[in-house]
């Protein structure tokens, strides 16, 4: 079932597998896209993918969260990212970006100023308290983030995901363990929903009804007092009731022991970690649902599809070991990614995403040729 078409919006992708989006680090830092860059989605673009999700478009620079993240919030940006968008289309896959903003979770190194949110609720993790956002400062942000899709759209991309899931900014409206505003935009389930209801009009508005607009969406904080999954639940029917094209179900922030990217996941039991809150929001809404979360084996995925459990899965971390994966699948391989979700790929934010197990695997195996060629030589 894998390997069958299925329509998202106006998308019409051939197949159900979803790269998820993962910060690629692949841009100068002026957020321009470097040809390191298009090398890397030719390679993803050609893997057998039917979307290819782009993470991390920041909005504005005080919501980057690295130096070497694709940047959404100036014109000059357009056209390199027009470059993008036409590599992944030519290697047979459709094209999406996020648009995102870290808020709280950015580092104060990278930007250069206080991080922003809408309380002045610590970041345990990085022992950051950011700035506590006044009301027409988030009026703003709102119109930065319609201004970021109007340059995926003019960019040429096929779609763009909004980035409301893992403790970055709409995360942190939408919990009330950092939204502790008593304004128009926090103190009720209500006002907290508000930015990002506000934020979807804004962008559709840019955009246009024939631009699918995607989202990631948080359905469980992963920490004490976050928001409840009735709650999030509701918040899920709502974006589908606003109009949103689908719907990828997922979790955590940077203080949750047990977040997005789970460690160790083997084959079988472990994956498909957010399986039973996907099937909930597909019970509730309209538009399609998307699993991710340790996928990693054909037979996991084919029950979660045949199950109606989820319309679409996305792999993140298997495909940053093996981009052709899917095609591989589709040729008949029977075994699952050789992904260990070991979360090496998560440790270098300053570097370019790679799988850094495999690189060590690598440099093992070329040392190890050496050592064989100095001994047939002695």
């Amino acid at each position: 079932m894998l390997f069958t078409p299925v329509t998202i919006g106006s998308l019409t992708l051939q197949n159900r597998l979803i790269r998820a989006a993962c910060g690629e680090r692949r841009a100068d830092r002026a957020g321009l896209v470097t040809h390191e860059m298009l090398a890397y989605v030719d390679e993803l673009a050609r893997g057998g993918c039917g979307l290819v999700i782009l993470g991390h478009g920041y909005i504005r620079r005080d919501g980057r969260l690295t130096d070497n993240e694709t940047g959404l919030d100036r014109d000059e940006q357009v056209s390199r990212l027009g470059l993008v968008a036409d590599q992944i289309r030519a290697g047979g896959a459709k094209a999406v970006i996020q648009i995102s903003h870290g808020g709280a979770q950015c580092r104060p190194s990278v930007i250069e100023t206080t991080p922003v949110s809408p309380s002045g609720v610590e970041v345990r993790k990085t022992k950051v308290v950011p700035r506590i956002l006044e009301p027409d400062e988030i009026v703003e942000l709102v119109a930065d983030f319609a201004a970021a899709a109007g340059r995926v759209k003019d960019a040429g991309f096929d779609g763009v995901q909004i980035h409301a899931a893992h403790g970055y900014l709409i995360t942190q409206f939408l919990s009330p363990a950092s939204n502790l505003r008593e304004d128009e935009w926090g103190g009720s389930p209500e006002k907290r929903f508000h930015f990002l209801s506000t934020l979807i009009g804004a962008v559709q508005e840019r955009v246009g009804d024939d631009f699918p607009v995607l989202i990631k969406l948080n359905l469980d904080d992963c920490i004490p007092k976050g928001i409840p999954l009735s709650e999030a639940l509701n918040v899920a029917t709502a974006v589908s009731d606003l109009g949103i094209a689908a719907i990828e179900v997922s979790g955590g922030v940077v203080d949750s022991e047990r977040g997005a990217a789970r460690k160790g996941i083997t084959p079988g039991k472990q994956e498909a970690y957010f399986r039973s809150m996907a099937r909930e929001v597909k019970r509730m809404v309209d538009c399609p649902v998307i699993l991710v979360g340790g996928l990693k084996s054909l037979p996991v995925i084919n029950d979660c599809l045949e199950s109606e459990d989820a319309d679409l899965v996305a792999l993140g971390r298997p495909l940053i070991r093996e981009p052709r994966l899917p095609l591989d699948w589709l040729d008949g391989r029977d075994t699952p990614a050789d992904c260990v979700s070991c979360n090496r790929c998560a440790l270098y934010k300053d570097r370019p995403l790679r799988c850094e197990t495999l690189v060590l695997e690598q440099e093992q195996a070329e040392k190890e040729r050496e050592q064989g060629k100095e001994k047939e030589e002695e």
